[in-house]
């Protein structure tokens, strides 16, 4: 059994403590960010943690589990900040802030002298983030909608499901758009369980990807990447009718109006607004052609 803190007061001589996460405490702090509004896929924990296990952190007030943050590096210049989040009940009493100088420079030891870190928070953390350096690079706004079987009918592309397609030209497509390379995590997400990965090929290369996988509340979508608005609209197509009368998550990025119009269209509505922040060099993230995007960590 995981001991979590009662809520009270921090001490002024009592200070928060971070060590390695276990694999069962992992699984607790993610529950634990659903409840305030993380959506994350059913199997997401198990790809999280097979990413890098050894970049999961637990806080510990006064022994107990009281938060989590990841320190993920994706490459050796590029990495994120998951976090640090701590129970609602202890916030407001300086864990977050005691803890997270601890967490960027473990980061940035990891990492080559010119790199970035990007974490995803809310409007209200925003300032928290830019105190220590990081700076608003997109804002998405995380829309829903429910799936429906949508007629058949020809498209600009073939589609294909994507674990078919060479792992190699997968990844290059990807880190072309997200403007850094996440192999582990791409890798873990083109077969998703109970969902659906697809390619949109034209004349033999990618030209698309679309993946929806399941969640607690329905399905989360994400990447949906596409290079024009035509076979955006046909990937989104299919992966409604495979999300037939379950709800659908999708975060789009602010900045591109063909994918928030696309959305819209497709009954999706606004819910909760995603802030993007990054300390450093921001990636070269093609927003224009991403239609929905995925989070680089989850919390």
């Amino acid at each position: 059994m995981i001991k979590t803190r009662p809520a009270h007061r921090r001490d002024a001589d009592e200070a928060p403590r971070c060590r390695h996460l276990t694999r069962d405490e992992f699984v607790t702090a993610l529950n634990w960010s659903t409840q305030v509004g993380s959506h994350l896929g059913l199997d997401d924990s198990a790809v999280f943690w097979a990413a890098d296990p050894e970049g999961w952190w637990g806080i510990e007030f006064d022994g107990a589990l009281v938060g989590f943050c990841g320190t993920i590096a994706h490459t050796s210049d590029f990495g994120s900040l998951a976090g640090p989040y701590v129970l609602p009940d202890l916030r407001g009493r300086g864990i977050g802030s005691a803890t997270t100088p601890f967490f960027l420079q473990h980061l940035s030891s990891l990492l080559g002298e010119d790199h970035s870190i990007t974490t995803d928070t809310s409007p209200g953390h925003r300032r928290f983030f830019e105190d220590v350096g990081f700076r608003v690079t997109q804002v998405g706004m995380r829309m829903s909608g429910k799936g429906e079987r949508l007629p058949w009918g020809p498209g600009p592309c073939e589609l294909r499901p994507l674990a078919l397609i060479p792992f190699d030209e997968v990844e290059a497509y990807d880190t072309a758009h997200a403007g850094i390379s996440r192999r582990d995590l791409i890798r873990r997400w083109i077969a998703p369980a109970g969902g659906l990965a697809l390619a949109a090929l034209v004349g033999g290369r990618i030209a698309g990807i679309g993946v929806i996988r399941p969640s607690r509340e329905g399905y989360c979508t994400g990447p949906l990447v596409a290079d024009t608005p035509e076979i955006a609209e046909q990937l989104l197509d299919s992966l409604c009718s495979h999300a037939d009368g379950q709800v659908m998550a999708l975060d789009v990025p602010e900045s591109n109006s063909d994918a928030l119009t696309l959305a819209a269209s497709h009954g999706f509505r606004t819910g909760a607004v995603i802030v993007r922040m990054t300390r450093g060099p921001a990636p070269n993230t093609q927003w224009q052609q991403i239609y929905g995007f995925n989070a680089l960590h989850p919390g």
